[in-house]
């Protein structure tokens, strides 16, 4: 991640997913997608939703696309995703582990069907952060603009499922950083520390 670049923090849907856009200033960075996000759930639970097939089925979405089926499948060294419309048409997303650890994924990425796209690189990497974890993505070597903003959407949508199906449509979900449980004022314990009787 670039630490000096500009970054926006929003908090997105009924989903509440508090995501971090990190901005970047080269030229050729523009085309690089960038997302920090804050998901409900430990790095295990995390790393099996990305990882296992039945959960990228659920959590996975095409830009424009809801309402679809989809399938998802293990296939080798990586996956294939298969997103299917009402209309015949398909989009398959395919990709191959060059690392699948649990706190580091790094997959090659095509996606073939409706829309042909260049091949590409995604590079996820997982810290817990209490009963949450900080996912950080960078999806690398997209070739346009077009592929770009598809993808952003893309990974945006797709996120913001992946919290859901974790737990994350909480009420009130904690803002990127803030560590630890935040202390109810009514608790007996908060009462002792703030000098109350």
């Amino acid at each position: 991640m670039n630490c000096d670049s500009n970054s926006l923090q929003t908090h997105e849907g009924a989903g509440r997913l508090v995501t971090r856009k990190v901005g970047s200033h080269s030229f050729a960075d523009r085309r690089i997608v960038d997302l920090e996000v804050s998901l409900a759930g430990n790095t295990r639970r995390v790393f099996e939703a990305l990882s296992v097939p039945e959960y990228m089925e659920v959590w996975m979405s095409i830009p424009g696309h809801s309402g679809c089926g989809a399938s998802a499948v293990r296939e080798d060294d990586g996956f294939v995703f298969e997103h299917s419309c009402s209309n015949g048409t398909v989009t398959k997303v395919s990709g191959t582990y060059l690392v699948c650890l649990r706190r580091k994924l790094v997959y090659s990425w095509k996606v073939t069907g409706m829309l042909n796209v260049h091949d590409s690189l995604v590079d996820i990497r997982l810290c817990g952060d209490f009963e949450r974890s900080i996912l950080r993505l960078r999806h690398f070597q997209l070739q346009s603009d077009e592929e770009s903003a598809w993808h952003k959407d893309l990974w945006a949508t797709s996120l913001s499922r992946l919290n859901r199906l974790l737990g994350g449509g909480i009420d009130h979900p904690r803002p990127h950083g803030l560590r630890g449980r935040q202390r109810r004022p009514s608790t007996y314990g908060a009462q002792i520390f703030s000098g109350r009787d």
